[in-house]
């Protein structure tokens, strides 16, 4: 019942070294460790060796594979997909950590349920604070697709154990750095014959590095995921069931234009509010909050969306502490 944990590794020198700790400090015994250095310019892969020499009893399960060229998130979670020998499979971020039952929780709640995903909560870490989030998570799996594919429910591929056999002939898609897991997550969960959620904060997903791909939000990123949705409509909409789920994907549009008028500048949010004209955002069900954002944007009131947004992080700020 052998568990693979994939970890990319990039620019992460000042955080490898506590992701690593966690990772051969499980409490499970049987795992199999691929890191996958994408050339990384800095000193990340040093620094994991030398950790791992104060680990000597996970020595021979680890393996440091290094591509050839700089490919990108999406890659080297594929290279970790082509090597894997285990059962199931756990991507962990390398600026991240876990809890040291993690592992075992989560590998134990697969067998016992014979599930073939299982999903986690996680801890926000901050600089200075941490805040639980607590998954929304319906347990009967249309329901669970639905709140993926509405942004009702997490769609990071970290605080989850798959069963290898979801992977078959599928993989993450290169050029979509930083929202690969969008892509991905609801797919396996269609293909997922039983799905579980564990009610504990086994993951620690870290807020504080400012090279993360989801600390900004420019160009670029709003145009990978435009295009993350447009694969998701294509797939949900090619299956048997694709009614099930077609209302889901207006909604899913109001909620990512939501976060990017949020989360850019206002030159970005000028481009931004054009999008999905057809979408009537008062019919998608959003909360109030993010139909704020969307009614200020649709009127070109941007001072006082720009106050609105401060005030909202003040608030977030508050609650975080």
């Amino acid at each position: 019942m052998k568990v693979t944990i994939g970890v990319p590794v990039y620019g992460v020198e000042r955080y490898i070294e506590k992701c690593a700790r966690t990772l051969f400090g499980q409490t499970f015994d049987d795992i199999e460790y691929i890191f996958v250095d994408d050339c990384t310019p800095d000193q990340s892969v040093e620094v994991l060796q030398r950790t791992l020499a104060d680990h000597p009893e996970r020595k021979e399960q680890v393996r440091i594979v290094r591509h050839d060229r700089n490919r990108g998130v999406s890659s080297a979670r594929n290279t970790v997909l082509e090597q894997a020998t285990g059962e199931y499979i756990l991507f962990v971020d390398s600026d991240d950590y876990l809890e040291p039952d993690m592992v075992r929780e989560l590998h134990d709640t697969a067998v016992r349920e014979d599930a073939d995903m299982v999903v986690c909560d996680f801890r926000y870490i901050y600089e200075d604070s941490g805040r639980i989030a607590h998954v929304p998570f319906a347990p009967d799996r249309r329901m669970y697709i639905r709140q993926l594919l509405c942004r009702q429910s997490n769609v990071g591929i970290w605080h989850r154990l798959c069963h290898r056999s979801l992977y078959d002939s599928l993989r993450f898609v290169d050029g979509l750095n930083g929202v690969e897991d969008y892509v991905i997550i609801p797919i396996l969960a269609y293909r997922a014959r039983h799905i579980v959620k564990l009610d504990r904060p086994l993951y620690n997903y870290v807020k504080y590095n400012p090279s993360s791909f989801t600390s900004t939000i420019n160009e670029k990123y709003v145009e990978r995921v435009d295009r993350a949705m447009e694969l998701l409509r294509e797939f949900f909409g090619s299956i048997p069931d694709a009614a099930d789920y077609t209302d889901c994907f207006d909604r899913m549009r109001m909620v990512n234009k939501a976060k990017f008028l949020a989360g850019s500048d206002r030159k970005l949010r000028k481009q931004v509010a054009g999008m999905y004209p057809g979408v009537d955002y008062r019919r998608s069900g959003l909360p109030l909050a993010q139909q704020a954002i969307l009614a200020l944007a649709d009127r070109k009131m941007w001072t006082l969306l720009d106050g609105y947004l401060r005030t909202g992080k003040r608030i977030k700020k508050l609650i975080s502490r």
